[in-house]
């Protein structure tokens, strides 16, 4: 494990600039309505908790992430962004630190259920669980069938990445670099992100087309590239709290300094970058029908993280 220390001498590198970063107009609005949201079903307390989710901006990531989204979706987008946040906090930590998987598993089980059938009987009927129901009635009726099976395999797929990630933590096991990358993955939120794209931005894909290769790949890839910016700028955060991250495995898997780790992370960003560019020009010499849209939604998502990751206080120190 790195000393914490550690953190106060790391400088985050020059990252390659990616895409031309936009804000949604209302922002600040629906930086409100989310807070207003999480309120309204409990999911925080007024108070403490409150004044700390405020300065977290959720419903600014997803005012970043969709700058020409409808105002309505740009709000449903972030409180989906907020749900999932707090499903890591409340949910996959605490669980973890108890070495309790027993609950995990059952609470994967309700909101499995939730997402198949919101009307459906659930045995806790948790605030969160609560927040899933209104969350699906939401978003069912503006998405195909097709999108909303997607929806629901990114949901289950979510939630195995959590169950890989607080099995390791529970029982101490310290996750190769390539287990780490693929949890990463799976944990990030990203996974939801192309379906909810088609429907928030107005980019509707046919199935064949939702299902090729090269947008798939181009899925991939701007999950890696949001994720490894995630992971470079949040670095000393991790490193204070003593967590494991990307720069950190880099470190080690290259017997190097946490500082050199960010730079190879850095590296990586780069290179991310130039593949996720060369496969788009494919896509496009291919013209798949609404492939140019879609295309413009995922640079919109991945030029507003670090806009966003410069402004949100989750990651200062004492956060």
């Amino acid at each position: 494990m790195s000393d914490p220390r550690t953190a106060e001498t790391l400088t985050i590198p020059p990252l390659p600039v990616l895409f031309q970063a936009r804000l949604h107009p209302r922002a600040d609005w629906i930086d409100q309505r989310t807070i207003d949201w999480m309120l309204s079903h409990r999911l925080i307390e007024p108070g403490r908790e409150e004044t700390f989710v405020r300065q977290m901006h959720m419903g600014r990531l997803a005012a970043w992430s969709c700058p020409e989204a409808e105002t309505d979706h740009a709000l449903l987008l972030a409180c989906v962004l907020a749900w999932m946040v707090l499903l890591d906090d409340r949910l996959v930590d605490p669980v973890a630190d108890k070495d309790e998987m027993r609950e995990l598993a059952e609470r994967w089980m309700s909101f499995d259920i939730i997402v198949h059938d919101p009307q459906a009987a659930t045995v806790h009927n948790t605030p969160m669980e609560r927040a899933l129901r209104e969350l699906c009635r939401r978003i069912r009726p503006s998405a195909t069938l097709d999108q909303w099976s997607r929806i629901q395999e990114a949901i289950l797929r979510t939630l195995i990445g959590y169950s890989a990630k607080a099995g390791h933590k529970s029982d101490s096991y310290r996750p190769s670099l390539a287990q780490f990358r693929l949890i990463r993955y799976y944990t990030s939120g990203l996974l939801i992100f192309p379906p909810l794209l088609e429907i928030f931005c107005a980019t509707e894909l046919t199935p064949d087309v939702a299902l090729d290769a090269d947008i798939h790949a181009l899925n991939t890839m701007s999950a890696a590239i949001v994720t490894t910016v995630h992971e470079i700028a949040t670095c000393p955060h991790d490193v204070r709290r003593g967590i494991r991250n990307l720069p950190v495995l880099l470190a080690e898997e290259h017997a190097c300094s946490i500082q050199d780790g960010l730079h190879l992370a850095a590296t990586e960003l780069g290179e991310l970058t130039a593949q996720f560019n060369d496969r788009c020009r494919k896509v496009e010499a291919r013209n798949l029908p609404g492939s140019a849209a879609y295309i413009k939604a995922l640079q919109h998502l991945i030029a507003g993280h670090p806009s966003w990751t410069e402004e949100t206080k989750r990651y200062t120190p004492g956060s």
